[in-house]
């Protein structure tokens, strides 16, 4: 540190001691929400699909199931870390 209270040195403190302590348990965190939203986001739009009598939406429903293999691999994917090196 060159000077005295410098802020940009705190951030860096407070990043690295996240980095090694919180980091894990937020991506595990931010993936499980992640899941959440994408899992009632697709009963969401299963449920309004049937609701409705526009027949168009219904279309979709089959393929609802089969988002799952490309977005929870995404989901599974999340590294926060990325995200705090790009903001460095």
């Amino acid at each position: 540190m060159e000077k005295a209270y410098d802020m940009k040195e705190l951030g860096k403190a407070v990043l690295a001691e996240l980095e090694r302590d919180a980091l894990p348990a937020l991506n595990l965190a931010t993936q499980a929400v992640a899941k959440s939203v994408f899992t009632g986001a697709k009963k969401w739009f299963e449920a309004s699909a049937k609701m409705t009598e526009n027949k168009f939406d219904d279309f979709f429903i089959p393929f609802l199931g089969h988002l799952d293999q490309f977005i929870l691999p995404q989901i599974s994917e999340i590294d926060l870390s990325k995200l705090i090196k790009k903001g460095e």
